[in-house]
Parts: C-alpha cells; sequence; structure tokens
C-alpha cells in the first residue's frame, strides 16, 4: 500500500472508516455519532473524533449539522 497509494495501511483504514462515516452522519440522521463511530470500526467516540478532525478538519458533529444545513437550503 505504501508504493501504490501512497500511504500506508492505517492512514489508509482511517480514511476509509471516515468516508464510510460520513455517508452515515448524511443519511442516517436518527442515529447517534457514537453508534457510527462503533458501526465504522472506530473503539471510542474520542478516537472518531481525533480521526474525523484530523482527515475532515471539522468534528462528526459539525459535519452533520453543515450537512443538515446544506440539505435544507436545498429543499427551500
Amino acid at each position: 500500500l505504501n508504493d501504490y497509494l501512497g500511504t500506508n495501511f492505517y492512514s489508509y483504514l482511517a480514511q476509509f472508516r471516515i468516508r464510510e462515516a460520513c455517508e452515515m452522519l448524511r443519511s442516517e440522521q436518527e442515529r447517534t455519532i457514537l453508534s457510527i463511530a462503533y458501526a465504522c470500526g472506530f473503539n471510542s467516540k474520542s478516537s472518531f473524533h481525533s480521526a474525523f478532525k484530523k482527515e475532515l478538519g471539522m468534528s462528526p458533529g459539525e459535519f452533520r449539522r453543515s450537512n443538515q444545513k446544506a440539505n435544507s437550503d436545498r429543499s427551500r
């Protein structure tokens, strides 16, 4: 993976999990952030929050709120 994708396995796995979490945060509004963290393979809310913020520059809650606002703006 290092040569082929330019990243190590753990970074690749974290990126994959964060992409999955983003999809779930958008589509499963009724689900808690902790539940999504566990479903995506993180073992705590803090590890999920740290990885998410490192990858996207915002917390999972901020991401969810920004997507809710974008969706409500589109529906007008």
